[in-house]
């Protein structure tokens, strides 16, 4: 593979993002002061389906070399935003609707 060694250089950053953004989703998803219902439950899926399909797509398909700035930013602004969305998600309970319907066929 032709960008086999730029890829391999940068392994440690991905691993980084994915552990930032891990890390933000199991310290949100179970703070257990709230119920769960289910719109919450779909939420941490799609979440946790996000999640992987970023590790997928880094260290799969990606071919170009991350820089430090590139990643501490990344880790930094998609875990405080995955933290938001589900802890506002546990925060603000409401029942399945037809949004979440179409949300999940989207």
């Amino acid at each position: 593979m032709i960008f086999l060694d730029e890829q391999n250089k940068s392994i440690l950053q991905k691993i980084f993002i994915i552990v930032c953004l891990s890390s933000a989703f199991v310290i949100a998803a179970f703070i257990n002061k709230y119920p769960v219902y289910i719109h919450q439950t779909l939420l941490i899926v799609c979440e946790l389906i996000y999640i992987l399909r970023l590790g997928l797509t880094f260290f799969l398909f990606s071919k170009r070399r991350l820089v430090w700035l590139e990643t501490l930013t990344i880790a930094i602004i998609m875990s405080f935003i995955l933290f938001i969305l589900i802890y506002i998600g546990k925060v603000n309970p409401k029942h399945f609707i037809l949004n979440d319907i179409l949300g999940i066929f989207i």
